[in-house]
């Protein structure tokens, strides 16, 4: 599973947050909470702001959107499990 930080407007309010992958691409999660910069070293904090700023470079995500897709994704899983 890949990740990387993405913009997500929740609420009227837009902060990074962790989005994870599937292998065919498709968004299979974020994390619940938005994520701040941070590093054991001044140089690992640059290098992860660097990847807030590849996060400013993609589109917007909604949370709404996102929780939508997550419920039909979670109820197809357990229509197959009936």
């Amino acid at each position: 599973m890949s990740w990387n930080y993405r913009v997500i407007e929740n609420n009227g309010q837009y902060a990074v947050y962790e989005a994870y992958y599937r292998k065919n691409g498709s968004i299979e999660a974020v994390s619940a909470e938005p994520c701040f910069p941070g590093g054991e070293t001044l140089s690992g904090l640059r290098d992860d702001m660097r990847y807030y700023r590849a996060a400013l470079s993609r589109p917007v995500l909604r949370m709404a959107t996102l929780e939508k897709l997550f419920e039909k994704r979670r109820q197809a899983r357990e229509a197959r499990s009936r």
